[in-house]
């Protein structure tokens, strides 16, 4: 059985989780609705723009934690420094 400490934990990485289905996810499902149809499939040019705003915001991430990790092992001057001896 989990403490509830590893049940906090598990319960804040859900939560945490969530967040990618609602700002990646809801906006797919709210797109599909809106075309024709009512659940039809999506316009190729609000596919193709929802695809774009999407991979733009995975790579803007991506950066944003490319730089956080470059300004934590300069910080820390070698990689050695990370690994436990």
């Amino acid at each position: 059985m989990l403490s509830l400490q590893e049940l906090g934990i598990v319960f804040l990485g859900g939560l945490l989780g969530s967040t990618h289905c609602i700002g990646m996810c809801g906006p797919y499902v709210l797109m599909c609705l809106a075309a024709p149809g009512l659940g039809g499939a999506p316009r190729p040019l609000a596919f193709a723009l929802f695809t774009g705003a999407r991979l733009s915001v995975y790579a803007g991430l991506g950066a944003l934690a490319g730089q956080a990790g470059g300004s934590i092992a300069g910080s820390a001057g070698t990689a050695a420094a990370w690994v436990p001896s």
